[in-house]
């Protein structure tokens, strides 16, 4: 059998890069390009080792894990103890997990390569093109979707992290909602400067009058005499205006809550001074959050107490 070596390199090294990039994106390591390509390279040569009297020595566990070590100390370098041990584990899972879901799906796929591997096993003298494919095409593959997922996870970490539970107190009626703390939101009354959360009015509309829905739902007949609101939201109701991206100015109801509690993990925040606006469009297209809580809230507006 033919073994063209350097092609085997050169994909080694092609994955090797990719792994190194992915371990540093994971990582949010900014690492330069030499020290990735120096990694790879490294990483890659131990293909050779198959050719050599010390084949059964390097290729035990043992000498491979301190070789792994190695890599990873010329890409990212050592600062601490745990943050190296950090980056070795981190290089192994991702490496297991790619190589795992191309292993996996190759079995998957096994009917149909065995067909294509009888047709096609003589059309180059690298190697059957399926095989070949399958790892030029579906290692990116695996790469990018791994990608992806740890964004994605990053970003509902970061979303879990800055939940809140939020109760509204209007009299003797309690609204239940889940809040998310919106770092970018600086909504306020321009009179009073009362920062203003926002409430997904879809998701309550049994917990207000019709009155004030259809105020909501449209603010310019917001003096419109014809139907009266309840005695107990009349002095309670503003107009607050606000900007949106891509949008002229526009106006938001909002009312005068007594209070609004805000739970997060051990700690209960008791906000008085608070506007709510009822928002007619979606908060969340997956539905996490149905409220956006303003970052003054949960500082020096807010009175905090530890939770019953």
């Amino acid at each position: 059998m033919t073994v063209y070596l350097d092609v085997v390199w050169l994909l080694n090294f092609l994955i090797d890069l990719l792994l190194l990039i992915l371990t540093a994106h994971v990582l949010r390591r900014d690492v330069g390009k030499l020290r990735m390509l120096a990694g790879a390279f490294i990483a890659s040569v131990f293909i050779f080792f198959l050719f050599s009297p010390y084949t059964a020595f390097l290729y035990a566990p043992v000498p491979k894990f301190f070789y792994s070590v190695f890599i990873v100390w010329t890409v990212f370098g050592y600062q601490r103890f745990y943050a190296f041990v950090q980056v070795v584990f981190m290089f192994y899972f991702i490496t297991f997990v790619i190589g795992g879901g191309m292993f996996a799906f190759h079995y998957f796929m096994q009917g149909s390569s065995t067909i294509l591997n009888t047709v096609l096993s003589h059309a180059t003298p690298f190697g059957d093109v399926f095989s070949w494919a399958f790892v030029l095409i579906g290692f990116p593959c695996f790469w990018w979707f791994s990608k992806k997922r740890v964004d994605a996870i990053r970003v509902k970490k970061i979303h879990y992290d800055q939940m809140v539970s939020v109760e509204i107190c209007v009299g003797d009626a309690r609204i239940e909602a889940k809040g998310l703390i919106d770092s970018g939101n600086r909504l306020h009354d321009p009179l009073t400067q009362t920062p203003v959360m926002i409430l997904q009015l879809d998701s309550f509309e049994n917990e207000f009058p019709d009155a004030l829905i259809r105020r909501a739902r449209n603010p310019e007949a917001m003096f419109d005499d014809s139907e009266t609101l309840p005695e107990q939201w009349q002095s309670r109701i503003r107009l607050i205006p606000y900007r949106g991206i891509g949008k002229n100015r526009d106006f938001l109801l909002a009312f005068k809550p007594d209070h609004v509690k805000l739970k997060q993990q051990n700690e209960e925040i008791v906000c008085k001074k608070v506007f709510v606006g009822l928002n007619e469009g979606t908060l969340s297209s997956e539905g996490g959050f149905n409220a956006i809580v303003h970052p003054k809230m949960m500082a020096a507006n807010a009175k905090a107490q530890p939770a019953s």
